[in-house]
């Protein structure tokens, strides 16, 4: 989860500093098929701040996801340790 996040939000900040600094204000997006291209100056500040926002919906999904992991694998451990006493 760490080597995620700093690899996604590292090269995030990186490129949307770059894209701001260059002023690049042009975004092709594709979806099934049916391609927009969108231009102008907000595109650069926008791309980013989306990208930061799907980094972290997935950090925050996996921290939902992972909320019982603890439990369930202490769990395991009881009933394997139970199984190999018997």
């Amino acid at each position: 989860m760490i080597a995620f996040s700093v690899f996604w939000f590292g090269g995030v900040l990186f490129m949307g500093q770059q894209a701001i600094a260059r002023g690049h204000g042009i975004m092709t997006v594709s979806f099934f098929g049916l391609m927009t291209v969108f231009e102008g100056w907000w595109v650069a500040v926008a791309a980013p701040l989306i990208l930061l926002s799907f980094g972290l919906a997935i950090v925050v999904l996996g921290c939902f996801f992972a909320r019982d992991d603890e439990k369930i694998l202490i769990d395991f451990l009881r009933k394997t340790i139970d199984v190999r006493d018997a």
